[in-house]
């Protein structure tokens, strides 16, 4: 992929597809972490948040062709975690990790399944944010607080000792690495076939040779059967990415 694309500036469809996968993950987190309530699951929604959350990660990387895309995203989940109460640490911590997870994928061309459940892993720290007061600032946070009660205050507040925050940290990563996973696990087995209908002239045959060029970007198996050789023409073998090519043979023969 061309440095100068990487590194284009965003448009407005990149900021649609920012907004609207930070606003679905929100929500699946925000749902997700109802879980809180319980004084354990407090501490567990560092595991349950980038498993589930990975899901949504993952998709949203299918979207991400530019660099600067992830930042945005974790930058907002921390500006609407500050809204709703949490304080700012976890824009620092959305920003930063997102800008992380922005590397690590963009070192990837944006095609490598790896670094995309890497980029994950490092992405699903911004949550832990949500935390700092917990660890170093307890009294300020639960004064604001009370309303949860005296026995649901000391359940939360013996379960966060300050040697916890590091621990968590390391916790956010490995789970985000497993949700990364099943992100990538749930992407293989959506999709199973298409059927590209137009009229003549409509760019069909082009759809298909993006596709194919695509698929072959990222590394993934492709053959082409091009029975009457138009999607690559004979003649064009420079322009022809790397996967296999049955040209001039009929469909039946060719599958």
């Amino acid at each position: 992929m061309n440095e100068r694309k990487v590194f284009k500036k965003l448009d407005g469809k990149d900021l649609i597809n920012i907004g609207v996968f930070t606003a679905i993950y929100f929500v699946v987190v925000f749902a997700v972490a109802m879980l809180g309530m319980i004084p354990i699951f407090l501490v567990l929604l560092t595991v349950f948040v980038p498993l589930v959350g990975g899901i949504i990660f993952e998709l949203f990387l299918t979207k991400v062709k530019k660099f600067g895309m992830i930042t945005i995203m974790g930058f907002l989940l921390g500006l609407i975690m500050l809204l709703t109460g949490m304080g700012y640490i976890p824009i620092i911590t959305g920003t930063f990790f997102g800008f992380l997870a922005d590397i690590t994928y963009t070192k990837g061309r944006f095609t490598s399944a790896k670094l995309a459940v890497l980029a994950n892993g490092f992405f699903s720290i911004w949550c832990w944010g949500n935390y700092y007061e917990l660890f170093f600032n307890p009294d300020a946070y639960w004064s604001t607080r009370q309303v949860y009660g005296e026995g649901y205050i000391n359940a939360v507040r013996a379960l966060f000792p300050t040697y916890m925050a590091p621990i968590l940290v390391a916790v956010c990563f490995v789970s985000g690495i497993f949700g990364g996973l099943l992100g990538r696990v749930l992407l293989k087995k959506h999709f199973i076939g298409m059927l590209v209908v137009g009229e003549p002239d409509s760019g069909k045959t082009t759809l298909l040779r993006q596709i194919a060029r695509e698929l072959a970007g990222m590394q993934r198996r492709a053959c082409v059967v091009d029975e009457r050789c138009e999607i690559f023409p004979p003649g064009d073998s420079e322009k022809i990415p790397p996967l296999d090519l049955l040209s001039g043979i009929p469909k039946e023969r060719a599958v």
